[in-house]
């Protein structure tokens, strides 16, 4: 499991020519002189993170001699360091001079100083230097440097110290033999003592982010590394990798993490969601009653995604297997919803009390402790036996509420078979009403993952925080859609036209992504919108929720404050919202129209920082933000007007909307009144300049199923509408989308990007 992302930045590197001489003290002693360059990263960082410079109290040694502390008053980049005595021809120098152990070896110190948040401690950092002769030195980095960046979390304190060491025992701090003239160093410690190097802190973090850096010797971590960071306190968290190969002379920055201590419910919670990255990435054939990778099984699901029962994750120096993390997400889940989840003899619907003083947090609630469960052969026993397929109350499989939820979790969290955790495959039918189905072990470990990742992502420390209305995947044998589905080819379709509209021709024409109007939720029910879905999904199909941005009631919403010089964002505020709502249902996409204004753009730009266009930006910028917090795989798209200076009249910049958006979707409508002129030369061109401005967003075409206009509509037939097709399949474009379903026919698209 990769705990610790870490990202590497070469540090600028400086060159400089060096000269010697001997110059004469006051007193009438001489002074030898060497004048040293900096081949790479130095003593000091500076605050842009790039330049580095020698510093007062640097000191050097050569040979086994050690130069005189600088006096610079300023850092810079080039420095001449004084000795009493002349140099051999041939110099071997290292800084700092107290690494220096003997000719041939040096020492990482295991102990090293914090420095300050924009650099690295003094005498950190160790570098060598080899010259044959003369008395120039040119000196060269042999460490890797560790960025580490640090958010402050639930607990408040001083952080103590920073700690590194390697996961498969390998030596960082000690006596190590050196190479002056290539940097490389060689491991000469097998010494406990010699297997981690600690930053001394103590200083509290910021109220954003704050730096530690550590100086590590570079190489092959093959097993990766763990970084510890300890507070005043005692709070521990344990941060570890994947293998990685450290270069010298290169910083590596990890993630921003928010400090929580391992031994917290929010810590286990951080580790655990990362299963949902291996559940989408893993795909087997399962049957439902002989488990994973078990094939001529009666009950085969071949294809089906899964987390093998042999994963783990490392929490705080404890390595849970899967049964270890079902029931820590379930007691934890409990917890953190007002329940009892501690109690290790009650299951069933109320069955366990509810805490008297309410739920508890995430960030300052120890991890639950395991009871010995085993995870069995049999985590998706969900056969005809167990109540079938997951289903929820309004009929819908792959989401439900913290109603189900705490239902299952009470019924299951102590129940077991011969303490098979496999086995705890239940349908807690009552008191949900019309819940049928079971609720597989399996399908519980993805579920709660689910639970958890929302609780993170919309940073809830407290399960009561959860809104009822939020629904949450309960999928087991699929991913979180992917972007367009399995086809590039849609359909714009009105809410008045979903009961009648054929799933049936749309799955076996391949117009396979269909853009449902938000008028649906309130013309038909939640309830049955999310039955289309369902169904849309057995056919293969997926499905868009088409909204309307800045356009209501019939009028345009101006979304820029020109008066008081600001966006709308109270304006913003609510239509997120409502995408945030039918993310939340688990649609696979959401459609943005009228994200524009009505021509006026050019208007509504009150300064330099707040323009029309930067509105429309914006407002992108932050229902990505949104919506993908819920659904990260969640597919945005967005009409866009056709003309080339659609910025100027629009605020619509397709270079920066498709930044934010997934899908850009040009109205081409060339068959219209009000483009016909241009004909399919414009078309094509079109297509084109929003396919290449618009990167890295793919481009789908839309184009009418008509032609003439509102007032003299004559629908195409299918085949027109295909030759059309055809048209843009020959274009920059990746994708088509047809305006709209009950106008023209509805034609066959298979094939059309295979040409």
């Amino acid at each position: 499991m990769k705990a610790l992302k870490i990202i590497a930045f070469a540090i600028a590197a400086f060159f400089f020519a060096a000269g010697c001489a001997r110059v004469e003290e006051p007193g009438g002693g001489n002074m030898y002189v060497i004048t040293a360059g900096l081949e790479s990263t130095r003593t000091v960082l500076q605050q842009d993170g790039k330049k580095v410079y020698w510093q007062d109290g640097d000191a050097i040694c050569v040979n086994g001699a050690v130069s005189a502390a600088l006096s610079l008053g300023e850092p810079a980049p080039s420095a001449e360091f004084s000795f009493p005595s002349p140099l051999p021809e041939a110099k071997n120098a290292v800084y700092p001079a107290s690494a220096w152990v003997s000719e041939g070896q040096i020492n990482l110190p295991g102990e090293q100083a914090a420095g300050s948040d924009a650099s690295f401690g003094q005498n950190v950092v160790p570098m060598v230097a080899r010259a044959e002769s003369g008395n120039s030195l040119r000196f060269k980095h042999i460490a890797a440097v560790i960025k580490v960046r640090l958010k402050p979390g639930a607990t408040t304190a001083p952080i103590a110290s920073v700690e590194f060491s390697g996961n498969n025992g390998e030596q960082v701090s000690g006596n190590f033999g050196v190479d002056y003239s290539t940097g490389a160093l060689t491991a000469t410690s097998s010494a406990d003592a010699d297997r981690k190097v600690v930053v001394t802190v103590r200083r509290a973090l910021a109220s954003g982010v704050s730096n530690v850096f550590i100086a590590v010797p570079p190489g092959n971590y093959a097993q990766g590394f763990t970084v510890k960071v300890v507070d005043d306190n005692g709070v521990v968290m344990t941060k570890r990798t994947e293998g990685i190969v450290l270069k010298a002379g290169a910083m590596y920055l990890s993630p921003e993490e928010t400090f929580d201590g391992d031994g917290t419910i929010k810590a286990f919670a951080k580790e655990y969601v990362k299963i949902l990255d291996i559940w989408k990435n893993t795909v087997g054939t399962i049957d439902l009653l002989k488990g994973e990778n078990y094939q001529g099984g009666d009950w085969n699901v071949p294809g089906a995604h899964y987390v093998p029962s042999t994963t783990t994750i490392t929490v705080g120096g404890k390595t849970y297997n899967t049964a270890d993390m079902l029931e820590t997400a379930l007691r934890s889940y409990l917890l953190i919803r007002g329940y009892n989840g501690l109690d290790v003899t009650n299951y069933g619907p109320g069955s366990i009390a509810v805490l008297p003083g309410g739920a508890v947090g995430m960030s300052d609630t120890p991890v639950p402790p395991t009871h010995d469960y085993y995870w069995g052969s049999t985590p998706y026993n969900e056969a005809p036996g167990n109540g079938g397929y997951f289903r929820t109350t309004e009929g819908v499989s792959h989401i439900c509420g913290t109603d189900v939820l705490d239902n299952w979790a009470m019924r299951a969290l102590n129940f077991q078979k011969g303490r098979s955790i496999s086995n705890m495959c239940t349908y807690p039918r009552a008191p949900i009403t019309a819940y049928t189905g079971s609720f597989c072990s399996m399908r519980a470990l993805i579920t709660f993952a689910f639970f958890f990742k929302y609780m993170l992502d919309n940073g809830y420390d407290k399960g009561t925080e959860v809104p009822d209305s939020a629904l949450l995947p309960c999928e087991l044998f699929s991913p979180a859609p992917s972007s367009g589905g399995d086809s590039p080819n849609g359909i714009w379709l009105w809410s008045q036209y979903m009961n009648s509209v054929n799933l049936d021709i749309l799955a076996g024409n391949d117009i396979r992504n269909i853009i449902l109007h938000e008028v649906a939720f309130t013309s038909h029910g939640t309830s049955s919108v999310l039955s289309f879905i369902e169904s849309a999904h057995s056919q293969g199909l997926k499905v868009h929720i088409w909204l309307q941005c800045f356009y209501s009631n019939g009028s345009w919403v101006n979304p820029v404050d020109d008066d008081n010089n600001r966006y709308k964002q109270e304006y913003f505020d609510e239509v997120i919202a409502r995408a945030v709502k039918y993310a939340g249902y688990g649609v696979d996409g959401i459609h943005l129209d009228y994200i524009r204004f009505g021509g006026t753009a050019y208007k509504h730009n009150p300064s330099a920082e707040i323009t029309a266009t930067g509105a429309v930006t914006e407002f992108c910028r932050q229902i990505n933000v949104a919506v993908k917090a819920v659904n990260s795989n969640i597919v945005l798209s967005a009409a866009l007007m056709p003309e080339p200076d659609s910025e100027y009249y629009y605020g619509q910049d397709p270079a920066q909307m498709g930044q934010y958006m997934d899908i850009l979707i040009p109205m081409i409508y060339f068959r219209t009144d009000g483009y016909s002129s241009g004909g399919q030369t414009w078309a094509r061109n079109v297509a084109n300049h929003f396919a290449t401005k618009g990167a890295p967003a793919q481009v789908w075409a839309g184009l009418t199923t008509y032609s003439g206009g509102d007032n003299n509509i004559v629908p195409l037939s299918a085949a027109q509408i295909r030759s059309d097709c055809e048209f843009f399949a020959g274009t920059k474009a990746s994708g088509v989308v047809l305006f709209r379903y009950g106008l023209g026919g509805l034609p066959d698209l298979n094939g059309l990007w295979n040409k």
